[in-house]
Parts: structure tokens; sequence; C-alpha cells
């Protein structure tokens, strides 16, 4: 299924202060899971996402899956994305110019850049290690388990009637975005 034209550009934004902060390089692991870390906290405090990604265990804690394709260079979907970041070999860097600001808000940015700061001296093994101790993560072996929207509201705590307004309302955001993005 191709990615929608908001979710690369916010994922490439968010991509991009990531690595603005790094220096311009950081490795794809340590992304993906700062990412991922992000997305998960903008849950928990906004009950939205910042890049709408679907969520998965893989053998080193959890990510987003579409963003995790894009970091490792495997995505057949990733014009945006492709303008300005680069895989080269474990790692991930600007290409040149940093991507316009456009799709996140002020807020979105500073939840990015927060958890940038909070996690930086973390290597990315001390980093997977971290995300493995998450409750949402189930040990897939060598594969991947997707993580259901629903099973992580419940392990941030809301209540079943938030969890089926949030649901509703995370899918008709989408479904609104894939109109949009027509």
């Amino acid at each position: 299924m191709p990615y929608s034209p908001i979710f690369q550009k916010k994922v490439t934004e968010a991509a991009s202060i990531i690595l603005h902060l790094a220096g311009g390089r950081i490795s794809y692991l340590k992304l993906v899971k700062l990412l991922y870390l992000a997305d998960r906290k903008a849950i928990e405090q906004w009950e939205r996402p910042i890049t709408y990604d679907t969520f998965a265990s893989l053998p080193h804690g959890p990510v987003g899956s579409n963003t995790c394709n894009l970091a490792r260079g495997i995505s057949s979907d990733s014009q945006f994305w492709d303008q300005y970041i680069e895989t080269i070999g474990m790692d991930v860097r600007i290409k040149g110019e940093y991507p316009k600001i456009r799709k996140l808000s002020p807020i979105e940015i500073d939840l990015i850049e927060e958890i940038f700061k909070k996690y930086r001296y973390l290597n990315k093994y001390k980093l997977a290690e971290l995300t493995e101790r998450l409750p949402e993560w189930k040990n897939p072996g060598s594969s991947s388990f997707p993580i259901d929207l629903e099973e992580l509201l419940k392990k941030l705590h809301f209540s079943q009637e938030d969890i089926v307004r949030i649901n509703y309302e995370i899918q008709q955001d989408s479904e609104l975005d894939a109109i949009l993005s027509v």
C-alpha cells in the first residue's frame, strides 16, 4: 500500500529534525527508535501520533513500520523522503538541504526535539534495549508482529471508552488524509 503524501512529508520532516540535531547523520536504527518514541509520546499526550505510521514489534523493539522501510532504504514508495534523506550502510543522512517544515506543528517539533535531547546519549543498542522494555513490545524472534493501536492505547492506560473514541478518530484522520491526498 503506498504511503500517503502527508505521511511521507511528516515523517521526512520529523526525521530531518532529528538528523539536524544529530549533525546530519545517524544510524537508521536510532532514528526509527526516536521517531517511534516521539509517536508514542504524542499518542500518550495528545491522543494522536505525529506520523500516523503503523507500528510493529521487530527483533530490536517496536518501530513505525513504514518509517523503518524508508530509513532502511527498502521502500519503493519514497519520493519525498529520497529528495532529502539517503541510506548509507547502516546510517541515514541528509543529502544536502533540509526540507522546509510545513506539515509538522510547533508542538510536534518541540516533542521531537524533547525526545532527541532525552535519548541522544544512548547508542542504537541501548535505545533498542530501552524500547524492548516497553509493554507493547512482544519478542517476534526473527520475524515481526503488528502492534495494534488498541493494544498500544491499553498499555498507555486509556479507558476502553477512550480507546474506542481515539481509534475511531485516528481512523477518520487517516481516511481524510487519503481523500485529500488524491
